[in-house]
Parts: structure tokens; C-alpha cells; sequence
């Protein structure tokens, strides 16, 4: 797993397959772990505990690394195609 503060770092990780704690700085990052139904994985770069929270996140992944990875491939297999027609019908 990793442990990512920037956004597109959180994206990468999922795309390999490497479930993250995503450090939540901006609302982009909520909004991201939302979307995939990943809430779960996500700590707020403003908590009071934050070492004991990532730590929670990394107990949480290590005991459903498989479930997490199946919610981000479906989550993919919905949007890719969404993202990828406009190129394909030429539209852009």
C-alpha cells in the first residue's frame, strides 16, 4: 500500500493496484475517496491524532485489500469507458 498527499499519487497507486491512505488536504481528495466508495481510506491532514489515524487506515486496508480493490475496478470499469468516448467518437 502507499501514503500519498497529492492527489494524482492516490489515482496512480489504484490504477496499479496498490490500495492507499489518502491524505485528505482539499476537497478533491474526499470527493475522490467518495466516488469510489473508498471514504474509508481516507485521514484529514487537519486531525488531532493524525499518526494514530493513518495507522487505523493501514489496519483497515490490510484486512480488506481484496474488497477495496474490487469496489476501485468496478468504480473503473464504470468511468474509463466515460472518459475515453469523447476520444474514440473523435469529439476532441
Amino acid at each position: 500500500m502507499t501514503i500519498n498527499f497529492k492527489f494524482h499519487a492516490n489515482i496512480l497507486s489504484l490504477a496499479a493496484g496498490v490500495p492507499c491512505v489518502a491524505l485528505g488536504y482539499r476537497f478533491k481528495v474526499f470527493d475522490l475517496a467518495s466516488s469510489l466508495e473508498m471514504e474509508e481510506c481516507v485521514v484529514s491532514t487537519n486531525s488531532n491524532s493524525l499518526e494514530q489515524d493513518i495507522l487505523k487506515r493501514i489496519e483497515y486496508i490490510e484486512e480488506n485489500q481484496s474488497s477495496i480493490m474490487e469496489k476501485y475496478k468496478t468504480k473503473e470499469a464504470l468511468y474509463v469507458p466515460m472518459l475515453t468516448e469523447p476520444f474514440i467518437q473523435k469529439l476532441i
